[in-house]
């Protein structure tokens, strides 16, 4: 018989994400959409956090509790960043601008060549049009 599958590594589960606990607490906020690297070091120095050497494991409760209020206070992320996403590029399409006709056609919208490249997005389906 085949050996077990590896046990899973161990998570944390924060703001509804799993976040690996045996990373670096910088590296591991970065899995929440709309935090990149330069914004969880920001946030872990807020909190009087070393952001190069502190493991997401060492982090007590008090700390997940500030992070969160200092994410709600100053980011936009997941669901929330997506959702402007999309309104900002429906908006775009509305107006008839260039941007959103390029959204609209799947072209590359800023201003890359379409010759040789974008060859993904021009072979996808179209979904808008004009």
């Amino acid at each position: 018989p085949a050996p077990p599958p590896p046990p899973p590594p161990p998570m944390v589960r924060f703001l509804g994400i799993n976040l690996p606990d045996a990373k670096n607490a910088a590296v591991a906020l970065t899995r929440i959409r709309g935090i990149g690297l330069t914004s969880a070091s920001t946030l872990l120095s807020r909190l009087g956090l070393p952001s190069g050497s502190t493991k997401l494991a060492e982090l007590q409760p008090h700390h997940f509790a500030r992070l969160s209020r200092l994410i709600a206070e100053y980011h936009v992320i997941e669901s929330e960043l997506r959702a402007e996403v999309r309104g900002n590029v429906r908006r775009l399409q509305e107006m008839r601008c260039q941007r959103g006709i390029r959204h609209s056609l799947r072209l590359p919208v800023r201003g890359q060549r379409t010759h040789s490249n974008a060859r993904t997005q021009k072979k996808l389906p179209n979904r808008g049009g004009l």
